[in-house]
């Protein structure tokens, strides 16, 4: 589990390049990992309330100047509403008390998700500077060209990844504070489409209120139409195009090379 001990988060893992080995990670060192301005990590943790706490932490104690990070998570059933919606519009929340699936509210905006393990969660967090959400999710669909080729995905303009132009299999919603920023999507791997089918209808059916509605969509998993595509192979190739499309040479180490050009000792 995810939790804060004499300064440390235990169950937080830097991901190598390679994607073959884990270190744990503490609080100390959060700030040093990402001083070269890109780096990755999944969370061990499958408690949705803990990785959203994850997420503003981050955002709100790790210093994001000129740099990438990139976290991925997975949680047990649960149901995530955007920050200004009404969940009495949004799910079912008697038939998620008799299948014990808890209700979070995250920060950010959007709609109302699913979230089980066999749904990956995606967290890009940078400067404001360096936002870029068209960007964050071409990584997600380079990402499954690359594992599966055969597959057609596209981001829209709503931000959303479908599939053969009609399935949704991933949404967005973001953050932006006056220094950092975190966008976040989902991707549907292999999530229980009868649960989420169960839950994601409203409680109490023609509210009128102020708050956000969702946007409703067909939505499918990557495993109906890529059957052997495995966590292993999807992570890997997230990885891989991550670093592909958001490595970068940092601001500050640029500074300092410029500096050596400069010099009359040069």
């Amino acid at each position: 589990m995810l939790s804060l001990r004499r300064g440390l988060w235990t169950g937080l893992f830097l991901v190598r390049p390679h994607f073959s080995r884990f270190s744990s990670v503490g609080i100390s060192f959060f700030s040093k990992l990402i001083e070269d301005g890109n780096v990755i990590f999944q969370s061990k943790s499958t408690d949705v309330h803990q990785n959203l706490a994850l997420e503003d932490w981050i955002e709100t104690n790790v210093d994001l100047t000129d740099r990438r990070l990139f976290l991925l998570w997975r949680s047990r059933a649960a149901v995530v509403i955007g920050r200004h919606q009404n969940p009495w519009s949004e799910c079912d929340l008697s038939a998620m008390t008799r299948a014990g699936v808890p209700l979070a509210r995250r920060r950010s905006g959007g709609g109302t998700v699913y979230h089980d393990m066999g749904n990956l969660n995606l967290t890009f967090f940078s400067c404001r500077k360096l936002y870029d959400r068209q960007r964050n999710l071409k990584v997600v669909t380079e990402a499954l060209k690359r594992a599966r080729p055969e597959l057609d995905v596209k981001a829209t303009e709503r931000l959303d990844i479908v599939l053969n132009g009609k399935y949704k299999i991933s949404g967005s919603a973001s953050r932006l504070s006056r220094k950092a920023s975190y966008h976040h999507c989902t991707l549907l791997h292999s999530a229980d489409g009868s649960a989420l089918r169960s839950v994601l209808r409203p409680s109490t059916p023609g509210i009128n209120s102020n708050a956000t509605p969702s946007v409703v969509s067909s939505v499918t998993n990557l495993t109906d139409h890529a059957p052997s595509l495995t966590w292993a192979e999807l992570t890997q190739a997230l990885v891989q195009q991550h670093n592909t499309e958001l490595a970068f040479f940092p601001i500050n180490s640029l500074r300092s090379f410029r500096r050596i050009f400069i010099s009359r000792n040069w």
